[in-house]
């Protein structure tokens, strides 16, 4: 069984792209109201306890404005915003599914420290003035390329000593579970160009992106939260990137 797990991810990256249904939704130039409606429902329900959990767990007091990058219905945002009343956040979705996020919003009450903004996270200017990014059940949507991108926008988009976070459920090194992570990572594999991470994974690729002080740990349920700190300095970030760099050549 642990074998098979491990052999997963080559098969299923046989597969062509078009045919994976979600990450289709996610590149379309627009998505239909229905689909919208269907995936935010599903992923709210699914995440709402889990960013509840999160923001009990880990310390955001240090955040002022957090940008909340493909937010969905904004869940993470709302537990945060409940928890902390001094914390402002944004919330970056496609249009189809920033108009449902702006409804849960409002429910809670929330409309005045929580924004809304349609916008495509590759190739629209992401909004300025924040101290923090967060990504929840993002990166595992996708390829590590295009992670990475992701992860360079939001280095470039963040001040010095801003933090990002990568809320995921992690794979052990070995990719053979735990058995929740690993069968979640199926399910990914089969319906996204993406797949479940290492910590490993993730802390060389934010490194490689220019941050540091990278830091894992278990959160709530099955997920971990990843925390990394823009450096002070351009210098030694700049000198990441080119041993990055040189490490990537020297394989």
């Amino acid at each position: 069984m642990w074998q098979t797990l491990r052999e997963v991810p080559s098969e299923a990256k046989r597969s062509k792209a078009s045919e994976k249904s979600l990450t289709r939704w996610w590149k379309a130039p627009k998505l239909d109201r229905a689909t919208a409606k269907l995936v935010t429902e599903h992923m709210h329900a699914y995440s709402f306890p889990a960013a509840m959990g999160l923001v009990r767990w880990a310390d955001f007091r240090a955040v002022r404005r957090l940008l909340d990058v493909g937010g969905g219905s904004g869940c993470f945002s709302i537990a945060l915003a409940l928890r902390y009343p001094k914390v402002h956040c944004t919330i970056l979705e496609l249009p189809a599914i920033s108009r449902l996020s702006a409804r849960y919003v409002d429910q809670y009450e929330l409309e005045h420290r929580i924004d809304t903004r349609p916008m495509n996270m590759f190739k629209d200017a992401w909004p300025e003035g924040h101290d923090a990014v967060f990504f929840s059940n993002v990166f595992h949507d996708w390829d590590r390329a295009t992670c990475a991108f992701l992860g360079r926008r939001s280095f470039d988009a963040l001040p010095a000593g801003g933090r990002l976070y990568v809320h995921e459920i992690l794979l052990a090194d070995s990719k053979d579970g735990p058995l929740a992570a690993a069968s979640f990572s199926m399910n990914i594999l089969l319906t996204t160009d993406g797949q479940q991470f290492t910590s490993e994974e993730l802390e060389d690729l934010l490194q490689e992106c220019g941050f540091v002080d990278v830091s894992v740990a278990h959160s709530y349920g099955y997920f971990s939260l990843v925390s990394a700190r823009k450096p002070f300095t351009a210098r030694s970030s700049r000198l990441r990137r080119r041993r990055a760099t040189r490490q990537q050549a020297a394989v």
